[in-house]
C-alpha cells in the first residue's frame, strides 16, 4: 500500500513538473537584433527587440523573425543591406 502511494505521489510530481516545463517553453519571449525583410533588405537593430515568426517568402526562401512591432523596430534597427 505505502508503495502504491509513493507511486501515485511521483507520477503527480513528474506530471506537474513536465506541465510547467511546457508552459515555460511555449512562452519563451522570442527575441533579434538582425532580420530580413520581406523585400529582402537585411536590417541590424542596436537593442534585442520583440520578434515573431515571419510568413513571407524571401528570395525563394521562408523568412525568419520578423519584428512584433513596427514602431519598435524604425526606433532601433536600420538598414544594412539587401540580399
Amino acid at each position: 500500500m505505502k508503495l502504491q502511494k509513493k507511486c501515485i505521489i511521483l507520477a503527480i510530481v513528474l506530471l506537474v513538473l513536465l506541465l510547467a516545463g511546457v508552459v515555460v517553453f511555449r512562452n519563451q519571449q522570442k527575441t533579434l537584433t538582425r532580420y530580413e525583410s520581406a523585400g529582402g533588405w537585411v536590417y541590424e537593430c542596436s537593442q534585442p527587440i520583440k520578434a515573431k515568426n515571419g510568413t513571407a517568402q524571401t528570395l525563394g526562401h521562408p523568412q525568419d523573425l520578423i519584428p512584433v512591432d513596427d514602431s519598435e523596430a524604425s526606433k532601433y534597427c536600420h538598414k544594412v543591406g539587401i540580399e
